[in-house]
């Protein structure tokens, strides 16, 4: 009896969530509905009989744990530079919109993750981040501190001559602080233009003390 007494208690949501010495039971795809006579069902994934095991063939599946630790989350400390995101290798052309081309959602995406660098000061370590649905960079999140965007051509071909716009803004930070855009180093001004709509748009109570240095930013809408 997993599930009486000796083993298990019920608590609420945000006790199991926040502290680690906890486990929860995580059932899969499970629902409840009351059916307008008042009578309530609850449904539950069961796995079915096309995978490899057979030993899991028509089980429920549950699993115990909940908590996700900021080091297994592997969103600290990234550097991703010197590569071409929405375009062709050429950094000349916006690729298809058709599933097999061009990103149909942000360019590059940070949620909750620290200390990172996107582009860089040095030859050959800017990206360029353009052609992309969304925004070309969004940085998102509380623990989103201290990351740095610089050396970028953000909305704008290899050259920085061309328009390639994002869908929405250059860069969007959300709820993040002390991140940096731009910068005082030679080299680590970014050149964001063609966006349609911020070039850098920075919003939420918690998003202070952000720095926006030494970019072109122009022709957005």
């Amino acid at each position: 009896d997993l599930l009486g007494g000796r083993y298990a208690s019920y608590r609420p949501r945000h006790e199991v969530e926040e502290d680690p010495g906890f486990k929860q039971l995580i059932p899969y795809m499970i629902f409840r509905y009351r059916a307008p006579q008042g009578s309530e069902h609850v449904f539950q994934y069961t796995r079915g009989k096309g995978q490899g095991e057979g030993r899991l063939h028509s089980k429920r599946s549950v699993g115990i744990g909940g908590h996700i630790s900021a080091i297994d989350a592997g969103t600290d400390g990234n550097v991703v530079e010197g590569n071409y995101i929405g375009t062709d290798a050429a950094g000349a052309a916006v690729l298809p919109f058709d599933g097999t081309g061009a990103n149909q959602q942000i360019g590059i995406a940070l949620w909750d993750g620290p200390d990172n660098m996107f582009g860089g000061a040095g030859a050959g370590e800017g990206n360029v981040i353009s052609g992309n649905a969304v925004h070309g960079v969004a940085i998102d999140g509380a623990r989103s501190a201290s990351n740095v965007v610089q050396g970028n051509r953000i909305g704008t071909d290899a050259s920085g001559t061309g328009a390639l716009a994002n869908g929405n803004n250059g860069v969007f930070v959300q709820h993040g602080s002390d991140n940096t855009i731009g910068g005082t180093a030679s080299g680590a001004g970014n050149e964001i233009a063609y966006n349609t709509r911020h070039g850098v748009a920075v919003v939420g109570a918690s998003a202070t003390d952000n720095a926006i240095q030494q970019n072109s930013t122009f022709s957005n809408v």
